[in-house]
């Protein structure tokens, strides 16, 4: 590497140094709890879990770290059947796993700091292309992430001002969800920014046609919001006349619709299946014609409309843009009757996209108003304020759900015992069966998240009844069975009969 190229990288890193060292702050306090958790005496091996829906998604990593990249079923032994939530988030982070050497657990934990500080990165440079200043880039980024739980509940205002916080943990540490999908919807937002008043290199539009028509692997929700705003910016191209620029942003949505084309056919598969109704109902996809509009949105839609700074101007259709996607998405089965819950468009999206407007917006009218002194001063108080409330959800977060994790510890010698055994499923209560998917390489078919698959059928050949005394939600059935042994006094396991 040239003496240049260093003098640049050294030059760009110190004169961008503070974001990155919010977003090291930010992966840290992300991952803190978890990381804490794993030094306590208590700990055997079991992590600490509590984000929404993340057993589930470490169900999903694990089977992914087996080799189902499918995910049909992976909690039945007919791993054929289509699937109706892709996988692809969970299988990069099991590649991840297979290539440092870290187990599914482990790895979600690892990736709990990595991809929050990289989204921080991301908005960072969204808000700073638009705004040219750091500070207010700095606020943006910190904006977008630690203020949308202070937008959901006034309560949780009030608890902040006596130093506590009803929040459970911070929403980036889930996994995949918005931690991996939060990567790619700013990525593509800053860089369909970048080519919104100019023509797209070919380089470009493969970058961003891959990435929409990939985030679908990821999230059906930012597919849908990317897409919309691509289309949107594509009518604006042909509203102004500019074929060669039109042309090129078509060929990004034609290349987003390549990379989809395989969820079709097997949405198409699923569709035909028996058991589709009832398990696409489960999922939360449903028939309504209702409209939706939240608070958030209507701050998204408007503020840009009359109260964008005359400095921003160059980005205030693009927002416009933005809130016209998201109305447009949250509302399509108005028309469609296809509903899809509007809780992960205003979590992950619309809250995050208003928090990063309200703090463009709010530091060019206080630069207005204020010397440049007390600007910087009064941004580095907001960013301190938002980083001290995270602290203190992740405390929340870590006081709720440690205990559950203390008394998960009791499973690791089970789990040990089951790495020496022959493949087999599991049968246990729903909460034993959540933990076997994590942390064995077996079938679960008692998982409580199995109603979101299709099956083919509920037989299981070839099982392990594992009975715990401390939970008697579920009993072995009691014909044929042979005791392999007790762990613990605690843990019966027995052998089914082969049919």
């Amino acid at each position: 590497m040239s003496f240049t190229v260093l003098y640049k990288l050294f030059a760009h890193t110190r004169h961008h140094g503070a974001a990155y060292a919010l977003a090291a702050a930010m992966g840290l306090l992300c991952i803190a709890p978890y990381a804490y958790f794993a030094t306590t005496p208590e700990y055997k091996g079991i992590a600490l879990m509590g984000q929404d829906a993340e057993e589930h998604y470490l169900a999903r990593i694990q089977a992914a770290y087996e080799g189902d990249w499918r995910m049909g079923n992976i909690f039945m032994p007919d791993k054929s059947v289509p699937y109706l939530m892709p996988g692809l988030g969970e299988v990069v982070v099991a590649q991840f796993g297979r290539a440092f050497g870290m187990a599914a657990p482990a790895i979600n934990i690892a990736t709990k700091a990595l991809f929050p500080a990289g989204i921080f990165l991301l908005i960072y440079g969204f808000a700073f292309s638009i705004s040219r200043t750091r500070s207010t880039a700095l606020l943006a980024a910190t904006a977008g992430m630690l203020a949308t739980a202070l937008m959901s509940n006034p309560r949780e205002i009030l608890a902040f001002m006596h130093g506590l916080s009803i929040v459970d943990g911070i929403t980036w540490a889930r996994p995949i969800n918005p931690s991996m999908t939060g990567l790619v919807l700013f990525g593509s937002l800053w860089m369909l920014y970048r080519l919104h008043n100019r023509k797209p290199s070919l380089a470009e539009i493969a970058t961003l046609g891959s990435l929409i028509g990939l985030s679908l692997y990821l999230s059906v929700y930012t597919w849908s919001f990317l897409g919309v705003l691509l289309l949107i910016v594509f009518g604006s191209a042909l509203h102004q006349k500019d074929i060669l620029r039109s042309g090129r942003i078509f060929a990004i949505g034609v290349l987003a619709l390549v990379y989809a084309t395989p969820f079709f056919i097997n949405f198409v598969q699923a569709r035909a299946h028996p058991a589709y109704s009832e398990v696409s109902n489960n999922l939360g996809a449903m028939a309504s014609h209702s409209p939706e509009l939240g608070l958030w949105l209507v701050v998204l839609l408007v503020v840009p409309v009359f109260f964008w700074p005359a400095r921003l101007a160059q980005s205030r259709q693009y927002f416009i843009f933005c809130g016209a996607a998201l109305f447009i998405v949250l509302n399509q089965h108005v028309l469609t009757g296809f509903y899809l819950q509007p809780g992960h468009y205003h979590w992950y999206i619309t809250k995050p996209l208003t928090g990063i407007v309200l703090a463009l917006v709010g530091m060019e009218f206080l630069r207005r108003w204020t010397p440049l002194w007390a600007n910087d001063a009064l941004c580095a108080l907001a960013i301190a304020v938002l980083f001290t409330h995270g602290a203190f959800a992740q405390k929340h977060f870590y006081n709720n759900h440690a205990p559950e994790a203390r008394s998960a510890q009791a499973y690791a010698p089970l789990f040990e015992y089951l790495q020496h055994e022959p493949p087999a499923a599991v049968l246990a209560s729903p909460t034993l069966s959540i933990y076997a998917a994590i942390y064995t390489p077996r079938d679960t078919p008692n998982h409580p998240y199995g109603i979101f698959y299709l099956s083919s059928s509920s037989d299981v050949e070839n099982a392990f009844a594992i009975e715990d005394k401390k939970d008697i939600s579920w009993k072995a059935p009691q014909a044929g069975l042979t005791l392999l042994t007790t762990i613990n006094g605690r843990f019966a396991i027995y052998r089914l009969p082969q049919k």
